[in-house]
């Protein structure tokens, strides 16, 4: 719930594991401080893409998931994409809005957006 994930945050920066400012980051901010070698991850790579690959080349670059605990596996949270299906279309708008959206959200496509956006 949300107080744990809070109080879990907290600990990570009472602990230095990540800055105490990281909750107001902007993502400008956050891109700049990865360009100059000041971190070692970002969430929002899509924004970073192609700056971070004109700055360190393809071999330098990756994305994983993020990190989890015990034996859970990490999870990519990087999203809010704003994709909906209005429940009043009719079937077949409905199936053309999927298929919309499960281009929109495949590897081609964001690997598409990583390489060719800002």
């Amino acid at each position: 719930n949300t107080i744990n994930a809070l109080n879990k945050l907290r600990t990570f920066m009472d602990g230095r594991l990540v800055s105490p400012y990281l909750s107001e980051y902007s993502a400008a901010t956050t891109r700049d401080m990865m360009l100059r070698g000041e971190t070692i991850s970002i969430s929002n790579w899509p924004f970073v893409g192609r700056p971070l690959l004109e700055t360190f080349g393809n071999e330098s670059i990756g994305v994983t998931n993020n990190p989890s605990f015990g034996t859970k596996k990490g999870k990519i949270t990087l999203g809010g994409w704003r994709l909906a299906i209005n429940k009043l279309v009719n079937t077949e708008e409905r199936e053309a809005a999927v298929r919309v959206i499960k281009f929109l959200t495949s590897f081609e496509a964001t690997k598409y957006r990583l390489m060719n956006q800002n």
